[in-house]
């Protein structure tokens, strides 16, 4: 239990404390809370705090990273569940705006914080996005279209010769079981009779 009051000393009756599934020492952030209360803003120079060890003396390497140690960060719990939405529904019909519900809370406070910084990176990429050489297109070269010409007039000497295996009066012979053939391209051919039924 908290006591939201400043004081001028602080005393700790145990260094551990028991957080429902073992007992462990104080983290570095739960002994900043309490012992931040030492010391009267504008009556103290400074404030007291005192460790009541009784037979349990911590070792010094331990109580020094719990009192010098940096606070871990504060993370927010905030998550959307159905009895929220429903109840800002309700809130909705009475005219509260949802957006100002969730800017309030602590979660929508971090990213705000974060805002400029990512501001700030996605001004750096987009300049350096900028300062990028231009890409030549090659497309338009007469190579490339003299390539893309011969190949469309490949795929259509191909699709013309299996036309002709297919309807050939020897077909029976050539595609018959037992005999191997090997595919090179996997490409759907419809003769016009096939291509009108479809």
């Amino acid at each position: 239990m908290g006591v939201n009051m400043p004081a001028r000393s602080v005393i700790f009756t145990a260094w551990v404390k028991h957080d429902g599934a073992q007992r462990r020492a104080l983290l570095p952030s739960e002994y900043t809370q309490m012992a931040g209360r030492a010391g009267r803003r504008g009556l103290d120079s400074e404030g007291h705090v005192f460790l009541l060890c009784g037979d349990e003396v911590p070792d010094q390497k331990q109580i020094t990273r719990m009192m010098t140690s940096k606070a871990e960060p504060l993370a927010s719990r905030f998550r959307v569940t159905f009895a929220m939405i429903l109840q800002m529904k309700r809130f909705a019909e009475s005219g509260v705006r949802v957006e100002d519900l969730l800017g309030q809370s602590f979660l929508e406070n971090a990213r705000a914080r974060r805002r400029p910084e990512a501001r700030r990176h996605l001004k750096d990429r987009m300049q350096q996005l900028e300062a990028l050489p231009a890409l030549q297109c090659i497309l338009g070269e007469p190579d490339i279209q003299d390539y893309a010409a011969f190949e469309d007039e490949a795929r259509l000497l191909g699709t013309q010769l299996h036309m002709r295996l297919y309807d050939s009066k020897s077909r029976d012979r050539i595609f018959c079981p037992g005999r191997g053939s090997k595919h090179l391209q996997l490409r759907p051919i419809l003769s016009p009779a096939s291509a009108s039924q479809a």
